[in-house]
């Protein structure tokens, strides 16, 4: 990030890439074998929402430098 700027939120490109993984496999959407994830059946906007609110957070991280 560039000195003097700050974001809101941290975008889900710029996550780790850790969180990034588990937030896009909670998501998933299940098949006859397999599970869906625990945020598959949220909303669109309650998804948006989320990764949003942690978005938030991961910046919060960032510039304290603890991320």
């Amino acid at each position: 990030m560039k000195k003097g700027k700050s974001r809101i939120a941290l975008p889900l490109a710029e996550w780790p890439e850790r969180d990034r993984t588990v937030w896009l496999e909670a998501q998933r959407m299940g098949g006859r074998l397999t599970r869906p994830g625990a945020a598959a059946r949220l909303a669109p906007a309650t998804r948006a929402m989320m990764a949003y609110t942690y978005g938030t957070y991961l910046a919060w991280l960032r510039s304290c430098g603890d991320l």
